[in-house]
């Protein structure tokens, strides 16, 4: 969903009045790293401004949608990854 600098955000995601204003940014955040990307959640809050009980619940929520995937890693790495099912119009935001 990313290239050359620049990050596709779909029009689902913008629009999407089930997600909040927090959630959309998380989505977006995840969305602008490389696959298989290893987050630091204190940085990825202090680059959103929100805390990390705010990005956790968006995390929860945008797993649950099916927005995003969450691997747990071996020791404390997580990675996420932004769904493509938004680029086929499979994702339960588009009607």
């Amino acid at each position: 969903m990313h290239n050359n600098g620049f990050t596709k955000v779909p029009n689902a995601i913008i629009r999407s009045s089930v997600l909040s204003i927090a959630e959309k940014a998380v989505w977006c955040y995840i969305a602008s790293m490389p696959d298989g990307y290893r987050y630091s959640v204190r940085s990825a809050c202090m680059t959103l401004h929100i805390g990390d009980k705010t990005w956790r619940r968006a995390i929860i929520k945008l797993e649950k949608l099916g927005l995003i995937s969450v691997r747990h890693m071996l020791g404390m790495t997580t990675v996420y990854e932004a769904s493509k099912m938004l680029l086929d119009g499979t994702c339960p935001l588009v009607k």
